[in-house]
């Protein structure tokens, strides 16, 4: 916040029943109780009464906004400074200006990715209705733009949009992709493969049925059926491996010039009746020209 970041992006996880903000999972990174991120976000607003902040919150296990959200956001006394719009959805053009709503005390505007419900929370809102976003995770410094997360019924003229900047590596970069998207359950298809025709087996043995050869032949074709998942299997796993992703922050400064960012934002101007994008998110802000990039953005020069 002491850089000049005024729209703030957090993934949130349950974790022991309290609600952290964590990446991908708490697991690997923990960003500490969403609470904690609100009080501390309150207390600089307090203490900065004309600067207005926008939240876009990714929700990806649909925690309830009524029975675990709003309760966060009153206990750190931010629902209160939070602003409802008149109707839903807001055209780009609708939303009041900043000095508007610094004089109402309605300075925070809260985006949910998903699992919002504007009629129990009101200031817990819908993002896809009202920003798009063009893909995310990018590996191609270029940043090609499309219109990849957008929902409701307008247009992505009508909408605000923030270009996701952050640039990506890939971690086995000399792994390549093999076949489609893995399946999770793959292991429990080799095993029952496998343990099938051994059964196939066993069970004509057993039995004392002629037919012992063909007994065996179809075992071993369900074996080596087994064996075929197992390749398979590996394949995925090749899969799994070539899509792990981390940011790239060796080039991050180049990443976040003002060549870079403006470039990014006219790129997905056409998709936005030529208008320029409303949030930009960065990683590791604190390298490159992310702050006068904004400003630039802004028109303040």
């Amino acid at each position: 916040m002491n850089l000049g970041a005024r729209a703030l992006q957090a993934q949130s996880h349950m974790k022991d029943g309290v609600l952290h903000f964590c990446h991908t999972s708490c697991l690997l990174f923990d960003g500490g109780s969403v609470l904690s991120y609100l009080q501390k976000v309150k207390g600089f607003m307090d203490s900065h009464p004309f600067e207005v902040f926008t939240f876009v919150f990714t929700n990806p296990e649909r925690v309830s906004p009524k029975a675990v959200w709003s309760p966060l956001f009153e206990q750190s006394g931010l629902a209160s400074m939070a602003y409802v719009p008149p109707h839903l959805p807001m055209k780009a053009t609708e939303w009041p200006t900043l000095g508007e709503m610094i004089q109402t005390g309605k300075r925070l505007v809260v985006f949910m990715d998903y699992g919002s419900n504007p009629a129990e929370v009101s200031y817990i809102l819908p993002q896809f209705d009202h920003i798009w976003e063009p893909p995310f995770s990018s590996t191609d410094p270029n940043f090609p733009c499309r219109v990849d997360r957008i929902s409701g019924p307008l247009s992505s003229q009508d909408h605000m949009f923030m270009i996701n900047h952050n640039l990506n590596v890939k971690v086995f970069p000399w792994v390549q992709r093999r076949s489609p998207s893995p399946d999770p359950g793959f292991f429990d298809t080799i095993a029952g493969a496998i343990n099938n025709g051994i059964n196939a087996v066993k069970d004509t043995v057993n039995n004392g049925v002629s037919t012992v050869v063909g007994a065996v032949n179809n075992g071993i074709d369900q074996i080596n059926n087994g064996i075929g998942q197992i390749n398979n299997g590996v394949d995925q796993g090749k899969d799994t491996l070539a899509s792990v992703l981390v940011p790239d922050f060796l080039n991050a400064a180049k990443t976040n010039s003002m060549s870079s960012i403006v470039k990014d934002s006219e790129g997905c101007a056409p998709f936005s009746g030529g208008k320029r994008t409303n949030f930009v998110m960065l990683d590791f802000i604190d390298l490159g020209d992310g702050r006068q990039a904004v400003e630039n953005l802004n028109g303040f020069f």
